[in-house]
């Protein structure tokens, strides 16, 4: 089986405008593709690159379930009260919760028009102004026609789980995209070419290519050579491997799926000849890739991890806090703990921030915005000399060398050769 290369532009202009001023510059490599390196020497600590997201969304469930962000920039708009409520189930325990005031709820902006029907909340007036430029202008409930809502509805009834992966964030962020496309065409007068342009530049592959068979092991690999032979299959044929094959969906395929989505974009959109022209399903199908291959999980802190850090300086405050969470385990089980520290996910994709490689022994860290919201903040983990690589870890560095190929390979389509990588392979042949 050929292997899967993905595809890449590069337009040299956008990414001047984009870089301009930052202590780093785009590099072109056969094999990797686009990078960066930097431009001068850079101190531990430094912040190298601030960027708001070019596009981001939240994802498929906190959609579907109503939870409240703003749908501009992701910030949390739940109070501590009511995300405690939601997280034990108990208003009597969120009642309880100590200091809650201590963090002022966001009074949420609705949409203009949510008298007609559209129930977008946004942080600020100005989020919600920005929102109806970017994208919302054209996917407002409340200019939808009942054919346009009822194939919004649909969207969150299909199952999008294909072959045993769920690819229901996919959707939620590629419809965030394709709406901005959308929205570019409409109220900027754009072609669709141009409209699309920013997206065009992302690294991609069509949905069809992905499989994720290690998500899908039926049994645990315990052995070097279990794990070496199970490698070995995906990068032949992972199509053909137990887990794949068991976990394949019957009576629809990955193209159907998108075919599916196509459609329903192209209804709640009320596309005109040119822009379903433009996005066929295999458009659809090459975006999907592209959100797998270039988003970044963002999950903003919620309020109550907020009021964790504003108790830390009030005396006898984390006491407290850890009297009532030691009464939320007693009442509402253990994993509750986990929901209290967990509010809304969502993915962003960055026009810079998803060009830095992956290395296994990164020199930058990724970061929440300290103002809670999708800002994307990249700092130094060490000095870092002018010429040098600026990467990243799109995974867990900590595992194993070949899980950590298996898991490089299936969902970004490369083998890693880092210094780490080439020490442990000589480590795994000796």
């Amino acid at each position: 089986m050929a292997k899967c290369i993905p595809t890449w532009s590069y337009d040299e202009a956008f990414y001047k405008t984009l870089l301009r001023g930052s202590p780093m510059e785009i590099v072109t490599d056969p094999l990797k593709g686009k990078g960066v390196v930097a431009t001068r020497d850079i101190e531990e600590g430094e912040t190298v690159h601030v960027e708001t997201a070019l596009c981001c969304a939240q994802n498929f469930d906190g959609m579907q379930n109503g939870l409240r962000i703003c749908a501009y920039c992701l910030r949390d708009l739940e109070s501590t009260v009511v995300h405690a409520h939601r997280a034990t189930g108990s208003s009597k325990l969120a009642k309880c919760l100590p200091f809650a005031n201590l963090i002022e709820p966001v009074e949420p902006a609705p949409c203009r028009y949510y008298k007609e029907g559209c129930g977008e909340l946004y942080c600020s007036a100005r989020c919600r102004d920005s929102a109806w430029e970017h994208h919302h202008a054209v996917l407002c409930h409340g200019f939808m026609n009942e054919a346009q809502r009822a194939a919004y509805d649909r969207l969150f009834e299909v199952e999008w789980e294909q072959d045993g992966v769920d690819y229901s964030d996919t959707v939620t962020l590629t419809l965030r995209i394709v709406t901005q496309v959308i929205a570019r065409h409409r109220l900027g007068q754009l072609n669709m070419t141009d409209a699309f342009s920013p997206f065009a530049q992302l690294i991609k592959l069509p949905l069809e290519k992905f499989h994720f068979a290690y998500l899908l092991v039926e049994k645990v690999i315990d052995t070097r050579e279990e794990m070496l032979a199970f490698y070995k299959q995906t990068k032949e044929d992972p199509s053909q491997l137990p887990g794949v094959k068991k976990a394949r969906t019957p009576d629809r395929t990955k193209t159907q799926l998108v075919t599916l989505f196509a459609e329903l974009l192209h209804g709640m959109l009320a596309m005109t000849e040119e822009e379903r022209t433009f996005f066929t399903p295999s458009r659809v199908s090459e975006v999907m890739g592209a959100v797998l291959l270039n988003s970044q999980d963002r999950s903003p802190p919620c309020s109550y991890e907020q009021l964790e850090t504003a108790l830390s300086n009030v005396p006898g405050g984390e006491a407290m806090l850890a009297e009532w969470t030691a009464l939320v385990t007693q009442v509402a089980g253990k994993e509750t703990l986990d929901q209290l520290e967990t509010g809304t996910r969502g993915q962003g994709i960055y026009a810079a921030g998803c060009l830095f490689n992956h290395s296994c022994d990164p020199n930058l860290q990724v970061s929440y915005s300290y103002t809670n919201d999708e800002t994307l903040h990249v700092t130094a983990l060490r000095d870092i000399n002018k010429g040098e690589e600026l990467c990243i870890s799109y995974i867990e560095e900590t595992m194993p060398y070949l899980t950590r190929q298996q898991h490089l390979y299936e969902h970004y389509f490369f083998e890693c050769g880092c210094p780490t990588c080439v020490e442990e392979a000589e480590e795994e042949e000796s």
